[in-house]
């Protein structure tokens, strides 16, 4: 069961703070004209928006060779299954 709370205006999903589309550049950059309720395709290409914003992030905090795979799926609030589906 997930719990789901908003906390400094962030959503906190499972412990850990997660970042709403609207703040990153990167997000609303990809962000598709009819918006992200676009089904499969969308929940699709928004996972994977989430996930390319996360390493960009994990690179700049810690480095190209510290990021590891945990690091990217556990910012971008995804399954390390996703992220292997994806990439």
């Amino acid at each position: 069961m997930t719990t789901e709370a908003k906390v400094n205006g962030r959503r906190r999903r499972g412990g850990r703070a997660m970042r709403r589309s609207g703040e990153s550049l990167f997000f609303r950059a990809l962000e598709p004209a009819q918006g992200w309720d676009g089904g499969r395709k969308a929940v699709w290409a928004n996972q994977r928006a989430r996930m390319l914003d996360a390493m960009a992030r994990a690179v700049a905090a810690k480095g190209y060779a510290r990021v590891s795979v945990a690091d990217v799926v556990q910012l971008a609030g995804v399954s390390r299954r996703t992220f292997y589906e994806q990439f």
